[in-house]
């Protein structure tokens, strides 16, 4: 099947316009089939929130010198004055996209595009247009909505009612200033939250194995204005050996809204931010978040130190011990973790971006990826730009992928790269730039082919990396546009003609192609027979919930649940939108109405700044590792040749059978008692076996 569309996205402007005299005979008539504006943050000194204005073209008629002899330059006006401007070296087929960027703080009104075809190889103009994109501040980063993005947002708070203070507070406390308490970490603490009987707390207990990352948190609440509270923790220690100072963050409030259809929103306790100290006043609750890392090798023991708390009141200790267990955590051989169309490196191709400032962008990339490694992921999954571009020399425009190629070997990811490129070859859902109104069947296949091959000529890091191209998403999805699952298929018979080459979709169809990884949403029918690995991304019940932000979910999806399925990965969509965002990542009250951001955790330019979902995907991941464990101590003791220990084994695989059965639809309660009961069985095991356990430390592959 042939696509040639004349009429990208939603036609808002022709202009039929007649080429100087000499040049031909026939007119030339350049059309604007739609824009998209992106709000983008980009990540330099300060996380900036900028504009992307991207416009699609097409051109009817013969070029006098054919697209490939023709170069475009644009600009972008406003009452006068000149706001952006774009220039393409030269066209690859009739038509593209003009990308202006530009400030968060336009103007609203109208916007005068000036566009002009330019004879290559004389220097002459073929050909200009003029079109007025009105009023700017309607446009959607999804063409066809009207956002009012610059309009205030009317919504409600909706706090969750006050909690009544249950705990009696004893002399002690009364004289210091506030009880110290505990909930179970990934269950909000929020300001007006106060501690019942049962969770009054006197010391921070800490359980964890080698090689493993693990939150420890407390809240006090304030009987009495404690001013300015800081939160020290020293060295832990077992003897002369130590373990480095938990790292402290303190959680803090940012607006949300409590649902994706809705305009009440929530100050709710989710942002992680990395300091010591805050304000605590009356009758508040505030929690601090410890992090504590048990480094591969640690010497098995219980190390202890002080959390002290200082408040305008005096300073008072709170013992910690911290158990690390004799066994080290190790990466699922059989399991990869990811998550979907990423943007560390968007921002690499941008027209407005010096080249000081793109090292800044990769260095706050390259800090992303370092935290995906610590938290658990083992793959990555980058978005390309949203349209195709080339640079000044004529080269595909490839710079977002050598970055993150690039920072994925510095990392050291052990599994998988997929290269999400759809909308650099117009297969997009018809509502986004790169959509599939603008695919051409006689020239998109080739681009995708010239895309490969300079990208495995250019970038060494390929050689060693297992590379996947994707050049079509939910495939099934047409919205009334083309046929995206054939346009993906012409794609995909280019890229397999190369040879040597992975790939992988996204598409609910049963589709028998030779691709190597295959995607499925929740539902999708995961039984039916098919080529290649099945992988899954759970969207809703992960990372892009309703009512946003459910850590359950996150840890329950990458936990033992992805270990009791079928599917090889696990990638949800996405980790933040810092592209189409909705202005300020940090608060929903600027957002268009029923639409939160996503943020697993918000962008910060030495790194993500965290939050309790970020932690509850680690965690998950983490309670894999542990049931890894138990599996190799069951298979050990199984093949061992001793009875009383294939008694116990059998027993064990009983118990994790059923730990399995259950993690389906577990709570946060009973996940961590699958914890302790895997830890269980792992040191009843061990202390069953004769000579060494089956790992440890020394010889684990660390994940």
């Amino acid at each position: 099947m042939k696509f040639r569309v004349a009429v990208w996205w939603v036609c808002i402007g022709v202009l039929a316009l007649t080429r100087p005299p000499g040049l031909a005979q026939e007119p030339l008539v350049v059309s604007v089939m739609g824009a998209n504006l992106s709000h983008r943050l980009v990540l330099l000194d300060t996380v900036e929130v900028r504009l992307k204005l991207m416009i699609g073209f097409s051109v009817s008629g013969d070029l006098p010198s054919g697209p490939a002899g023709t170069a475009v330059h644009a600009t972008l006006w406003h009452a006068g004055s000149l706001v952006a401007s774009y220039s393409m070296p030269r066209l690859d087929y009739p038509g593209g996209n003009v990308v202006f960027y530009m400030p968060y703080d336009i103007e609203p009104g109208d916007y005068d595009l000036h566009l002009e075809l330019e004879h290559i190889a004389t220097g002459d103009t073929v050909a200009t247009l003029d079109h007025v994109v009105s009023n700017i501040e309607d446009l959607c980063a999804r063409q066809g909505g009207n956002c009012d993005w610059m309009q205030p947002v009317t919504a409600v708070l909706n706090n969750p009612p006050n909690e009544p203070l249950a705990a009696s507070p004893t002399p002690q406390e009364q004289q210091r200033g506030y009880v110290l308490w505990q909930r179970q970490p990934f269950n909000y603490v929020y300001p007006n939250s106060a501690p019942g009987g049962s969770d009054v707390a006197s010391e921070v207990v800490v359980r964890m194995a080698s090689g493993e990352y693990e939150p420890a948190t407390f809240s006090i609440y304030a009987l009495q204005d404690l001013a300015q509270v800081t939160i020290s923790v020293s060295e832990l220690a077992d003897g002369g050996v130590t373990l480095n100072a938990p790292e402290i963050r303190v959680v803090k409030t940012v607006p949300r809204l409590t649902s994706v259809s809705g305009n009440q929103y929530e100050m709710r306790p989710r942002l992680l931010e990395e300091t010591d100290s805050t304000a605590v006043g009356a009758g508040v609750s505030q929690r601090f978040w410890l992090t504590v890392h048990a480094p591969m090798g640690s010497r098995p023991g219980t190390y202890t130190g002080t959390i002290t708390i200082d408040t305008s009141l005096g300073s008072a200790e709170v013992p910690m011990s911290v158990e690390v267990l004799p066994f080290a955590l190790s990466g699922r051989p059989d399991k990869q973790y990811g998550l979907m169309m990423t943007y560390a490196f968007q921002e690499m191709t941008a027209q407005d971006l010096t080249d000081a400032e793109r090292a800044k962008v990769y260095d706050s990339g390259l800090a992303l990826y370092s935290s995906f490694r610590e938290h658990g992921l083992t793959m990555v999954f980058p978005h390309s730009p949203f349209v195709f571009a080339r640079r000044a020399d004529g080269s595909p425009d490839l710079r977002d992928l050598a970055a993150a190629l690039q920072a994925y070997e510095q990392v050291g990811f052990p599994g998988p790269f997929i290269y999400y490129c759809g909308h650099l070859v117009q297969t997009a859902k018809p509502f986004w730039a790169g959509s599939s109104l603008g695919y051409d069947s006689d020239y998109h296949p080739a681009l995708m082919q010239e895309i490969v091959t300079y990208a495995r000529a250019n970038f060494s890091e390929m050689a060693s990396v297992d590379f996947y191209w994707m050049p079509g998403d939910e495939i099934h999805d047409d919205r009334n546009g083309p046929d995206r699952e054939a346009m993906t298929k012409e794609l995909l018979d280019g890229i397999w003609a190369m040879g040597g080459e992975k790939t992988t979709v996204t598409a609910r169809a049963q589709l028998d192609w030779p691709i190597d990884i295959r995607f499925f949403k929740p539902g999708w029918g995961s039984s039916f027979p098919l080529n290649g690995e099945r992988w899954i991304f759970p969207n809703s019940d992960s990372v892009n919930t309703d009512p946003p932000d459910n850590a359950k979910k996150i840890r329950r999806e990458f936990g033992l649940k992805h270990v009791a399925s079928a599917f090889v990965g696990i990638s949800p969509w996405s980790f933040q939108t810092s592209q189409n965002a909705a202005g300020d990542p940090y608060t929903d009250l600027d957002s268009v109405k029923g639409r939160p951001e996503l943020m697993v955790a918000y962008p910060g330019v030495d790194g993500p700044v965290l939050t309790p979902e970020f932690e509850a995907l680690r965690e998950g991941i983490d309670d894999g590792k542990y049931g890894y464990q138990l599996e190799l101590r069951i298979a050990a003791a199984q093949t061992s040749g001793d009875a009383a220990r294939q008694a116990l084994a059998q027993t064990a695989q009983a118990d994790y059978d059923r730990i399995l059965g259950d993690a389906t639809s577990a709570s946060l309660g009973e996940m961590d008692g699958f914890r302790d009961d895997m830890i269980d069985w792992i040191l009843q095991l061990d202390a069953s076996a004769v000579g060494n356990a089956p790992d440890s430390p020394q010889n684990l592959r660390v994940d």
